[in-house]
């Protein structure tokens, strides 16, 4: 079975933007002196980083969510969701389920999941419509990339897992 993609952490993203920094600063007086050259090579830096959003879309969907976020920041005032409330025993039934974990067995987080509405209805409170992921993935899912079928697959063999729990006590 092929290995999982590795995702590219946010500190190296961040740790390339310093470094092209301190070289853009080292080289404003170079500048000066050879501005054609400069431009040429400006030029084909831009061209290498536009080819690499252009390649890479998980790149692009990041700077695409970073740009949203920031928006949102922005714009918009942090009003109190409106979203039905999970009651607390639903909340502990579908932890329970999932072992206190994400629900994607790919996933590796140590965190405290979330509830996520498989079908997007936040009244939709049904134990076999919640599912337990970590923000990356419940992310992922309001974006898409997890269909439905896949996430009620997902908790079918937890409820699997939980009966044979059950069933071994």
């Amino acid at each position: 079975m092929p290995n999982p993609r590795r995702r590219v952490k946010d500190e190296f993203w961040f740790g390339v933007i310093v470094v092209a920094l301190i070289v853009y600063s080292s080289l404003t007086s170079w500048w000066k002196e050879h501005a054609i050259l400069g431009w040429s090579i400006l030029g084909i830096l831009l061209a290498v980083i536009g080819y690499v959003v252009y390649r890479y879309a998980s790149l692009r969907g990041w700077l695409g969510r970073q740009a949203k976020d920031t928006v949102k920041n922005v714009v918009f005032k942090k009003i109190a969701s409106e979203r039905e409330f999970v009651p607390p025993n639903k909340r502990d039934e579908v932890l329970r389920r999932s072992r206190y974990g994400c629900a994607n067995e790919r996933c590796y987080f140590q965190g405290k999941p979330e509830i996520h509405h498989i079908d997007m209805n936040n009244q939709h409170n049904n134990l076999n419509n919640l599912i337990a992921l970590c923000p990356n993935c419940h992310q992922q899912a309001h974006d898409g990339i997890f269909s439905e079928s896949q996430l009620i697959n997902w908790v079918r063999r937890d409820y699997k897992r939980l009966q044979a729990r059950r069933a071994q006590r």
